[in-house]
Parts: structure tokens; C-alpha cells; sequence
């Protein structure tokens, strides 16, 4: 275990990434994360995170207390939803990270996913191609 705001990432990685942990975070400490991790990467940065809407807090009131008695769960799903960002928000923090060409996709249940192409290589890291063994990604 490391703490990844009091010490910089190990290097060498082509893909750095991160799930359901920015909500965690302050706008402060969410901009050093994310420039962290884009220096860190050699490649991709991948940020997969809730998203703060009416939707999500629903989703997140019914499914705690549809599939767990915990009072600490019914809680912290509330927090967490209430606690992450909006799609535009995570945007710019990732451009005030130093990001150039952050993309955003929503999915279900009520999440994203923050990428950044760190480098261009021949192939596209994200998107339509075909593999070396010719299927399709």
C-alpha cells in the first residue's frame, strides 16, 4: 500500500489507472492525482469513477437497502454519490492536471470513465482497430 498524494508514482507503466477513488478526494488533492498519474503512464490514463446526479443518489439509496442491513453501506453510498463529481467537473480537473485531450464516457450505473492517450503510438489505444490476431478492439 502506498499513499499516492505523499509520493510520487513509480514509473515505467504504460497504463496507469484508478477506480471509484476521486470522489474521495478534494479538487486540490484530485488535480495532483490526476497530474501524478498522466507522468506516471506511459501510454494511457484511465480514471473510473461515480458521477454526482439525481440518478445516481437513487440508484444508490435503492440498491442499499435492497441488498445489504449494513447502516455503514446505506450511508456511505449516499456520501460517495453525493461526494463525486459531474462529468464537466471531472473535465477540468483533468485539464487543470495538465491533461490535453481528456475524454469522458458515461455508463451504467450512473459512472465514467476519464481517459487520456498520454502518447500517440502507431495503433490507437482506445477506440476501433483491429488487434495483432486480427480482432477487433
Amino acid at each position: 500500500m502506498a499513499d499516492v498524494l505523499g509520493q510520487p508514482l513509480p514509473e515505467g507503466y504504460d497504463g496507469v489507472m484508478s477506480s471509484l477513488f476521486l470522489h474521495h478526494l478534494d479538487e486540490r488533492d484530485a488535480v495532483r492525482l490526476l497530474a501524478a498519474m498522466r507522468g506516471a503512464a506511459g501510454r494511457l490514463v484511465a480514471v473510473e469513477d461515480l458521477v454526482r446526479s439525481w440518478r445516481g443518489w437513487l440508484l444508490a439509496w435503492l440498491a442499499s437497502r435492497a441488498l445489504t442491513p449494513s447502516p455503514v453501506v446505506r450511508v456511505d453510498a449516499l456520501r460517495s454519490v453525493r461526494a463525486a463529481y459531474r462529468p464537466e467537473e471531472m473535465i477540468a480537473l483533468a485539464r487543470r492536471a495538465g491533461w490535453r485531450r481528456p475524454r469522458l464516457r458515461r455508463h451504467w450505473p450512473q459512472r465514467a470513465l476519464l481517459t487520456e492517450e498520454v502518447s500517440c503510438g502507431l495503433r490507437p489505444l482506445l477506440g476501433r482497430g483491429r488487434g495483432p490476431s486480427g480482432t477487433r478492439w
